[in-house]
């Protein structure tokens, strides 16, 4: 699917504004050239298992290659790192950044992460090329978020066939996609008393869909509930595909006609909750967390690369929304 413009060997080597000029060119024309697949093979795996396996498109070697660079990247003094931030949307948590987390200022994570998207040379051009580091992760950066774009337009194209039009949701072509790709490195510190230590919180992903990519460490854990939370290995060659906490409501405003005659009648008592609830039965929200399930010794990192994907125009979850279950 890769075309003589934009293939994951030279995408690196253009400049910002040729990569981003002939990205938007190349989004803009996924549509016509790409195949859908089997919505009812998607429909059963995430009933059943929560996610649907997508091929990966690119290797474990070259996910190793950008998990180095960001690695490379967050070396970088944390007065530099914290240079890395531009709001896109006043309205939506939707922004280019660096970021860090820390139990200690009462976060529930120790982490550090950055998402990166169009707008990310396009807002940080300046800072990104006063560094090094910063340029090669970005560059790096580059062909998993061309790859996401082909995944994600891949599946939308596929949930036409039930909701004709959610295609145009998420991919318009005057607008940057509201996608953008998390890079994310946990703290693993020795475990003391207990035999499993919560490297991330439960939660739902606040957005309408998620690609998980890539892992060092197998620790991911997904369920409906605490009782039922299985880990989930990454196997190579494949990245999984899940609905994230706004699918819901993306489909509630959007495709009221696809409700059934019980879902509508809870919505014209302006019960969303109780719909969501009807519809958690034909596309579950499955809850995931991290779990550090062995002893480390010395401090270590759990690096993670997932992909994140909302409607260009809707809102988005609040953090006690996607933290609560439903």
């Amino acid at each position: 699917m890769w075309n003589t413009l934009l293939t994951k060997e030279n995408v690196q080597d253009l400049p910002s504004k040729q990569w981003i000029d002939t990205a938007r060119v190349y989004t803009n024309n996924l549509y016509q050239n790409i195949q859908p697949t089997n919505i009812d093979n998607i429909t059963q795996d995430i009933q059943q298992q929560a996610y649907h396996e997508i091929d990966a498109v690119l290797s474990r070697e070259d996910f190793k290659k950008s998990a180095q660079a960001f690695n490379n990247f967050l070396t970088l003094p944390q007065e530099i790192k914290d240079s890395f931030v531009a709001k896109i949307n006043a309205k939506k948590w939707f922004d280019v950044w660096y970021i860090q987390k820390s139990r200690e200022q009462w976060d529930t994570d120790n982490k550090q992460y950055f998402h990166y998207n169009l707008y990310t040379e396009e807002l940080l051009a300046d800072t990104i090329a006063r560094y090094p580091e910063a340029q090669t992760f970005i560059h790096e950066a580059r062909k998993i978020y061309l790859t996401s774009i082909q995944q994600i337009a891949q599946l939308l194209k596929t949930r036409e066939q039930k909701y004709p039009g959610i295609y145009k949701l998420f991919i318009q072509q005057q607008e940057n996609p509201h996608f953008f790709i998390r890079f994310l490195s946990y703290d693993i510190n020795p475990i003391q008393d207990t035999n499993k230590d919560r490297s991330a919180k439960w939660h739902y992903d606040r957005w309408s869909m998620t690609i998980a990519h890539a892992e060092s460490h197998p620790w991911l854990r997904i369920g409906s509930d605490a009782q039922s939370m299985q880990q989930v290995i990454h196997q190579d060659g494949k990245a999984k595909y899940f609905l994230s906490g706004y699918f819901p409501h993306l489909i509630i405003e959007n495709y009221p006609k696809t409700l059934t005659a019980k879902q509508r009648k809870l919505l014209a008592q302006w019960n969303e909750q109780a719909v969501i609830q009807e519809l958690q039965k034909e596309m579950p929200l499955w809850r995931h967390d991290v779990i550090q399930e062995e002893t480390v010794t010395g401090l270590q990192k759990r690096r993670a690369i997932v992909a994140f994907f909302d409607a260009v125009h809707e809102e988005e979850l609040s953090y006690d929304k996607t933290h609560t279950p439903k």
